[in-house]
């Protein structure tokens, strides 16, 4: 496995590697759908709105792509590549004839219903896949 995961594209959005230089794009990405993801998500610690709780996560996601166990793409949009609108993590990465892995994913609120996590989907699973 590359020790370093590549940057997607597709016909609308960029999937970026989660990397510290995404901290501040990736706590405003959590702050602005606080509440429309809130139903779907365990109740956070009090850290998670935090700089340093989203420094730490985009570390830990970098390491474990490295470790070969675990994918962290954020979204943005081909043309706003520095607002994170969605993200996509495969996690408990399985290798070997038995491939498999757990999907977590969300999408900003205001980009529901266009596709974009479909779209996402498509580009990043063959990309997973390969790396096996």
């Amino acid at each position: 496995m590359s020790l370093t995961q590549p940057t997607l594209d597709t016909a609308r959005l960029k999937l970026l590697p989660a990397h510290p230089d995404l901290t501040a794009a990736a706590l405003d990405y959590h702050s602005r759908n606080r509440a429309h993801l809130e139903p779907w998500n365990p109740t956070p610690g009090p850290q998670f709105y935090t700089e340093a709780y989203w420094a730490m996560q985009m570390r830990q996601a970098a390491r474990a792509w490295a470790e070969g166990h675990s994918a962290r793409f954020l979204l943005a949009m081909q043309d706003e590549p520095e607002r994170i609108i969605g993200t996509v993590g495969f996690s408990n990465i399985v290798r070997g004839v038995f491939q498999a892995c757990h999907l977590g994913y969300g999408i900003d609120h205001a980009c529901e219903g266009q596709g974009l996590m479909r779209e996402a989907l498509q580009a990043a699973m063959p990309a997973i896949s390969a790396t096996a």
